[in-house]
């Protein structure tokens, strides 16, 4: 009984760590999008924010 609990607080170790490294690289990645939209939109005038964001959504 303590092995099967030991094995289930390793696995959930494990997966709680994955999804941790899986949300840091979305929202890196989300950023890294957003930005890059931004910046190309920047040249544009009279281009802001709410306009970016709706683009990156749809990516």
């Amino acid at each position: 009984m303590m092995a099967l609990l030991q094995r289930i607080s390793k696995n959930a170790l494990f997966y709680i760590s994955c999804l941790y490294v899986a949300s840091f690289v979305s929202n890196t990645f989300f950023f890294f999008c957003k930005n890059l939209c931004s910046s190309r939109l920047r040249r544009d005038k009279g281009v802001t924010i709410e306009t970016t964001l709706p683009l990156v959504k749809t990516l």
